[in-house]
């Protein structure tokens, strides 16, 4: 039997990224026994809730970044040998990236795949 924290920890890992196998194997639980945590009634709330958390993070950190990735594509776009083309293209990227993110749906396909491990 393995103790709450335990199973947490695991459940945890697997949100984040790890394979199931590798994060029950990580606090010495066999994968099979973590799998059966998949079924248990609060996973899933639990999953959602380390994905958002991870998502509330990368987000955070996309954010404090940002500043410094405007200042270089203004260095770019002021840069004399630049050519237009790409001072256009990487510009209307990034912007296009920013605006189309959407939360919800990333967080519905990393839970997808959660799911189907």
């Amino acid at each position: 039997m393995y103790r709450l924290p335990t199973i947490m920890t695991a459940l945890s890992l697997a949100g984040t990224g790890m394979s199931w196998s590798d994060a029950a194997a990580e606090v010495n639980m066999t994968s099979e026994a973590l799998r059966k945590w998949r079924k248990h009634p609060d996973t899933q709330p639990f999953l959602e809730r380390v994905v958002s958390e991870n998502l509330l993070c990368a987000k955070h950190t996309a954010i404090s970044h940002s500043k410094r990735a405007v200042e270089v594509l203004v260095e770019i776009m002021e840069d004399k040998n630049a050519r237009t083309n790409s001072l256009i293209n990487s510009g209307c990227e990034l912007l296009d990236k920013a605006f189309k993110f959407n939360e919800l749906d990333f967080m519905g396909k990393e839970l997808a795949k959660l799911i189907k491990l």
